[in-house]
């Protein structure tokens, strides 16, 4: 800051259009300790010159309305801004300019970019010139001529001095940015030879490279096992695909299809293969067009093979196929299929029989069993009733194997369907421990059940099912085990509700664990073996459990014991089942009890079996019902027709009409006059789906052979009291 601007602070009038520009001028001046003002553009910079006359006026050149030039002529002339130095910011890049700035009667020229020193020393230089500019002696005018144009010029010394001086800076600073950007120019070119160079020889690598990988892949191309082809695609005036041509192919290609190179490159499909289906046009054409792959298996007649081929887009409108003769993996495709189907075959030809045998086998059982209830309800002595008692149970224990096996072939063919109802997690496991008791009691066995608190009432699953394995694994424990105890446990687990069956029974040696759970397995085959069965009831049991969704586990030591563990998911229902009342049990004492309706019901049996026929006939009377009979379906739709029935056994399966299709013929007859017979199904087929066959013909109920007559009777009783609303006639 200069001594005059310390004490006595100039005015400088600021003369800039660019915003920022001025803004930098006003703070750079302020800081100097110099008064301010600023005006946008050439008129407003004139304007308030005149209103508070400053020491010193800087301006821009180039500006809309005044220029700086005209500017600077005009506070020139005005007699009130007499003597007011006037600095011009210019580039001096153009000579017209600094004449005409001369001309204009500039006093001094600031060249852009400039630094805050520059400034400084220029505003100071031009203030402390100041008063010798009223002396008009020393000021020359002379004219000159210029790019054709004549300028004439009033200036003193001082302000040619300072034009000089400026111009001279301007192209001393020029020339050190030229020789600083030559000297950057210099090193630039050095580093860009240096980058060519290795440039250079990155790219001579790299062109070795692309050749030895180029020959590499050249030789993968003529040595790979699948035939390649590369195509272009021709398309017609609609720039749909019509033809396509081969480009170049493999050895593999010549050798799959026995097609020379030399023969089709160059060459269309339609040239080569005249009969070619449009079908493959098109799916090329979408590849080519779309880039879409395709993979396929084709049978090519032209060849008699099947090829497997993938075609893709390299570029555009081109595609290229890779394929492999896959025509034995066909043909031994095709012949496992007939395996397959031949297995299939077998397999419905064993459940065929199995779904016979179960008929044939149980009819008779039913006869059987049947006959020896009725004979426990006579007069007979001690060992009589032990007698029938023993082969009551051995054919119970032949109904178990039979059931076993119909258990075994209906997984195989996965026909068992999982029931999904809510049912009572202990009575369910208490009816599995009480099947057991008797027998455990009878070896002297500690037997106990714990359940534990925190698991629900009611869960959702399939109780039967779960009974089942349930059942199979206590009474496994219970007949492997001839002193000690069995224990049954029930708790929360992770994954489910876990049930752990364990016993200080005979255990099971190491290496004999690997035949649990195998089909037709048992730990001891020998001829001298000790215990029975027929090695199923694992296996089955394994299978149900995974139908679940649960695991089962076997721990085991030989002479020390076993634990089953079975972990089953279970559902909780989301509303209570409403409680239903206890029902008094049924007893051999009570059997031939009959509801206490006023009229004897009448019930007509429907069985082409003459002994079963027989057996329903006599305990259905000894249980003071009338009764009538019917051998096939026809003449039991007869009698229905003329007889006033109560109920209606009808078996299944029998000649001429079978119980289905009579069941649907009395339904269909009853929808005309009205009125609901019950009608209680009696078959010999276990299936889910014939029981479900015989609820949708509409019957109201079932049962499987061989039945039990406390059992039949129940349900008879059942049905007889569910028409409760209709039985008036009986009550009179």
């Amino acid at each position: 800051m200069t001594d005059t601007a310390q004490h006595t602070p100039c005015h400088i009038h600021v003369v800039e259009d660019s915003a920022i520009q001025a803004e930098v001028l006003r703070r750079s001046l302020v800081k100097a300790g110099y008064a301010v003002t600023v005006a946008r553009d050439g008129a407003e910079g004139l304007a308030k010159a005149l209103e508070v006359v400053p020491t010193l006026v800087i301006s821009d050149i180039m500006m809309p309305i005044l220029d700086g030039f005209e500017l600077c002529r005009k506070i020139k002339a005005e007699p009130s801004l007499d003597g007011i130095p006037v600095i011009l910011l210019t580039s001096l890049t153009n000579t017209g300019d600094v004449l005409r700035g001369l001309e204009s009667g500039a006093d001094n020229f600031i060249t852009k970019p400039y630094d805050n020193r520059q400034l400084l020393e220029h505003v100071t230089s031009a203030l402390s010139g100041r008063d010798t500019r009223h002396d008009d002696t020393d000021r020359e005018r002379f004219e000159t001529t210029f790019a054709g144009k004549r300028y004439v010029i009033s200036a003193d010394r001082r302000q040619v001095m300072n034009t000089l001086l400026t111009t001279y800076e301007t192209a001393g600073r020029k020339n050190e940015e030229l020789l600083k950007a030559q000297e950057e120019l210099r090193s630039l070119n050095e580093d860009l030879e240096h980058k060519i160079r290795e440039r250079t020889a990155a790219l001579t690598g790299e062109i070795a490279e692309r050749k030895r990988l180029q020959e590499k892949y050249q030789t993968l191309f003529d040595e790979m096992q699948e035939g390649f082809a590369l195509h272009e695609i021709i398309c017609d005036a609609t720039e749909q695909p019509c033809d396509y041509r081969f480009l170049t192919v493999n050895q593999a290609f010549e050798r799959l299809t026995g097609l020379s190179a030399a023969d089709i490159e160059g060459r269309t499909a339609r040239e080569i293969m005249p009969g070619i289906e449009s079908r493959w046009i098109e799916t090329y054409g979408r590849v080519a067009l779309t880039g879409e792959p395709v993979s396929f298996e084709e049978y090519a007649a032209a060849f008699g093979k099947y090829f497997s081929v993938n075609a893709f887009r390299p570029v555009p409108n081109q595609f290229a196929c890779v394929f492999s003769d896959i025509t034995e993996r066909k043909q031994a495709e095709m012949e496992l299929l007939l395996v397959k189907e031949a297995a299939e075959a077998a397999n419905q030809a064993k459940s065929r029989f199995l779904a016979n045998m179960s008929h044939e086998l149980r009819t008779p059982l039913n006869g059987v069993l049947g006959m020896i209830q009725l004979t426990q309800f006579g007069e007979l002595d001690e060992r009589q009733q032990e007698y029938l008692k023993m082969a009551l149970n051995s054919g119970h224990a032949l109904v178990r194997i039979l059931n076993d096996i119909l258990d075994l072939s209906k997984i195989e063919v996965q026909k068992i369907t999982l029931a999904q109802e809510r049912f009572s997690l202990r009575e369910c496991v208490s009816e599995a421990h009480d099947v057991l008791l008797s027998e455990a009691v009878r070896k002297g066995l500690e037997f106990t059940l714990s359940v534990a608190d925190s698991l629900p009432g009611l869960v959702v699953g399939d109780q039967v099912r779960l009974r089942q394995v349930l059942t199979n694994l206590i009474g496994n424990a219970v007949k492997f085990t001839a002193q000690g105890k069995v224990a049954i446990q029930v708790a929360p687990g992770s994954g489910g509700i876990t049930f752990t069956v364990t016993d200080t029974g005979i255990g099971i040696p190491a290496d004999k664990r690997y035949l649990l759970f195998q089909r037709f397995s048992q730990v001891d085959d020998s001829l001298t073996r000790n215990y029975g069965g027929a090695g199923l009831g694992l296996a089955i049991s394994r299978e149900l459990v995974e139908l679940m969704g649960g695991t089962i586990t076997c721990d085991s030591t030989e002479g020390v014991g076993s634990a089953f563990t079975v972990t089953i998911p279970l559902g909780v229902p989301e509303v209570p089942a409403p409680v239903t009342p206890p029902q008094p049990a049924t007893t051999p004492a009570t059997a031939g009890k009959v509801p206490s309706f006023v009229k004897q019901p009448r019930i007509l049996v429907v069985e082409d079996d003459p002994t079963n026929r027989a057996l329903l006939q006599l305990s259905l009377k000894r249980q003071c019902f009338d009764v009538e009979t019917a051998v096939n379906g026809v003449q039991a739709v007869e009698k229905w027709e003329q007889g006033n029935y109560d109920l209606i056994i009808m078996d299944v399966q029998m000649p001429v009409m079978d119980g289905v299709v009579a069941t649907e013929t009395i339904r269909e007859r009853e929808r005309i006059r009205g009125g609901h017979i019950p009608i209680l199904a009696m078959t010999a087929h276990a299936y889910g789906a014939d029981i479900e066959r015989c609820l949708t013909a509409g019957m109201d109920d079932y049962l499987s052979k061989p039945v039990d007559i406390i059992e039949i009777n129940q349900v008879i009783t059942k049905l007889l009291e569910l028409e409760d609303a209709t039985m008036s006639r009986y009550r009179g």
